[in-house]
């Protein structure tokens, strides 16, 4: 269909509103987001703004990348919609493992409802130098998450919104 159109944004996700007015744009505009974001700094790519380069800490990616990039999500999906990431469960050392999956879940289910967990295999490819060895046998957490259907703001959120489940109340006499 030649009537179709799209438009890319090559810029770290959780610069879109301050670069692009992105979330003003697409408010509630989406059905479905499903992705697969960095893992802080397990896969290290060349070029561009990388995420691991911005935020030092893992604590300051969880805050400074993946919360704004949650946020960005639920602004732009429509209520009901779905909202959905793959990520590795847990990385690093033995003894000194990254519980990622469960962090990033963590921030997640502070804007969206939990629907359900599905474990997942890639095969093992990536653009990432090495990637491949990294991930041969690994399962990767598919988190699949709702946003709710209706919205309430309250102070006494700290100005938050947030969506709650549509109720039907009775009629009054």
């Amino acid at each position: 269909d030649d009537s179709k159109q799209a438009e890319f944004y090559c810029w770290p996700s959780e610069q879109l509103d301050n670069r692009h007015n992105f979330s003003k744009k697409y408010a509630e505009h989406f059905d479905t987001v499903f992705f697969s974001p960095p893992y802080y700094d397990l896969e290290v790519y060349t070029g561009g703004e990388q995420s691991h380069e911005s935020f030092q800490t893992y604590g300051e990616w969880l805050e400074g990348y993946w919360r704004p990039t949650v946020e960005l999500c639920h602004r732009c999906l429509k209520p009901g919609a779905t909202f959905s990431f793959v990520i590795v469960h847990d990385y690093g050392a033995a003894g000194k493992k990254t519980p990622i999956s469960d962090d990033m879940k963590k921030i997640a289910c502070d804007y969206f409802e939990y629907d359900k967990l599905l474990n997942i295999s890639w095969g093992g490819f990536s653009a990432a130098e090495g990637a491949s060895e990294k991930r041969k046998g690994l399962l990767e957490n598919l988190h699949i998450m709702k946003k709710a259907n209706t919205w309430l703001s309250s102070k006494k959120s700290g100005g938050k919104t947030f969506y709650l489940p549509e109720i039907t109340l009775p009629k009054l006499p």
